[in-house]
């Protein structure tokens, strides 16, 4: 489950090396920072640095800083009024989440039963929500609205299908199947975009007379093969634009650079990063080593979609061939690595995960040089045990440290309102 809090268990805990009341507890290939009354062996819940906390619960457990927000006015705690879970750095550590006992839901009336509980997610309990993913607050519209702040319709396309959802790798690599070849590749961070030659619904697209003829003559049900672009979620209309928010052009070159080349019912997956048009970095403090004005284009997934909306992934190696084919980068692979279901082997793959995430982007400006452009993490794909290609990603300490800090400046991924 993504964007939500999980209980756990606490194997061990070791020692602040720079704070004598603080200890280290390492989870799901970071780390948090704890007081000296966590022990191993605690069943404790985790909510990582993509979350804030309800109102209710800060409230009710007298976290907030400013203790009149709280039920005890003479107490207070660490979180700011925007209930952000943080990744910070105390005293040289990195500290990526928050960790708290069972009991801290005494206020929604229940008893959670420890042993039991290990490995739960969730966002709500009883229906009461305890936590969420984080939104900075923005001064410009969103993805369903236009600049007037008027709410826009969502256009239903079935052939036309959003990414799926990536999971995390700490989180999930219990998906990996015994005797599965790995591809760890870098993660990019730009914003997603989407073209396919897919059937379209044309009838909004038509002028009034043309719609009053289509309707008289009952085919307002009418598709068309068309070129469509789209965000991660949002489709852009052939003839107008759906989303407004940020400078469409790039996606627009996109299409034309693939225009007559996609067979019936392809749809290609793109990393669009560096700059747009307009001179606006697409990702705050991550040029790529573009010029103002300039983006580079990545293709990472591609697929074929029949009308009834069935996906079916290529492989890496054709992902490969695709982008080579239509003139867009791709992935950088690190590794093929194969995992034989062995707790050693899924331990060694965990290393090189960790390992690939940190330093720069390897993509390089050339002859070899690294970035200078912070690498985000990886991500590594295999066929699951249905059969279907997956994605599980791992974000670095380093990219966390700084996305953390751009939050806490207004600044929003783009993935969150796209």
């Amino acid at each position: 489950m993504e964007n939500a809090a999980i209980v756990v268990k606490i194997n061990s805990v070791v020692k602040h090396p720079n704070a004598e009341k603080l200890q280290i507890v390492k989870l799901f290939g970071t780390q948090i920072l704890v007081g000296l009354d966590t022990n191993p062996g605690d069943v404790l819940v985790y909510v990582d640095s993509n979350m804030c906390m309800s109102s209710d619960f800060l409230r009710e457990n007298n976290l907030y800083r400013h203790c009149e927000m709280n039920s005890d006015k003479k107490s207070s705690g660490f979180f700011e009024d925007s209930g952000r879970v943080k990744c910070i750095k105390l005293r040289g550590e990195i500290s990526d989440g928050f960790l708290f006992p069972l009991s801290h839901f005494h206020y929604i009336g229940v008893n959670v039963p420890e042993d039991s509980a290990i490995g739960y997610e969730f966002n709500t309990i009883n229906g009461i929500t305890v936590c969420e993913k984080y939104i900075a607050k923005s001064k410009t519209p969103g993805e369903h609205n236009d600049k007037n702040g008027k709410a826009i319709k969502k256009i239903e396309v079935p052939m036309f299908k959003e990414h799926f959802s990536t999971g995390q790798f700490m989180k999930s690599q219990a998906f990996i199947p015994a005797g599965t070849l790995c591809y760890i590749e870098e993660k990019i961070h730009g914003t997603s975009h989407r073209t396919g030659l897919v059937k379209y619904p044309i009838y909004d697209e038509l002028s009034w007379w043309k719609k009053q003829l289509y309707k008289f003559l009952k085919l307002t049900n009418i598709t068309e093969w068309i070129y469509l672009n789209g965000t991660r979620r949002v489709v852009h209309a052939p003839k107008k634009i759906i989303n407004p928010v940020h400078d469409n052009t790039m996606r627009e070159e996109v299409l034309e650079q693939v225009r007559g080349l996609l067979l019936k019912g392809e749809e290609i997956y793109l990393e669009l990063f560096g700059h747009e048009k307009s001179g606006a970095q697409i990702q705050k403090n991550f040029p790529y080593d573009t010029a103002s004005g300039k983006y580079r284009s990545l293709l990472y997934r591609v697929t074929m979609n029949n009308e009834d909306g069935h996906v079916v992934d290529y492989t890496r190696e054709a992902v490969y061939s695709k982008a080579d084919e239509l003139g867009f980068e791709k992935p950088h692979l690190f590794e093929k690595y194969y995992y034989d279901g062995t707790e050693q082997s899924m331990q060694d793959l965990e290393t090189k995960v960790i390992a690939y995430a940190q330093g720069q982007s390897a993509l390089g400006m050339k002859d070899g040089q690294l970035s200078n452009t912070l690498r985000e993490g990886v991500v590594v794909w295999f066929i699951n045990s249905g059969g279907t290609w997956q994605a599980l990603k791992y974000k670095s300490d380093a990219f966390r440290l700084s996305e953390s800090g751009l939050k806490d400046k207004g600044f929003n991924d783009q993935e969150d309102t796209n």
